[in-house]
């Protein structure tokens, strides 16, 4: 699987707006950064949240 790096950034999002895009998405995980401390974090249909 090729590897593919965005230029735009993260988008800012509370984790259950992160779990909302998911479901809607249907992707296996979505990339985010929190929107109150701005970490990166990584939230599957397994886990709730993975900060970085």
């Amino acid at each position: 699987m090729p590897l593919t790096v965005s230029e735009l950034p993260a988008p800012r999002m509370k984790v259950a707006e992160a779990k909302e895009r998911l479901d809607i998405t249907g992707f296996p995980f979505v990339f985010f950064a929190d929107a109150t401390t701005g970490r990166g974090n990584v939230c599957t249909t397994a886990t709730t949240a993975i900060t970085a």
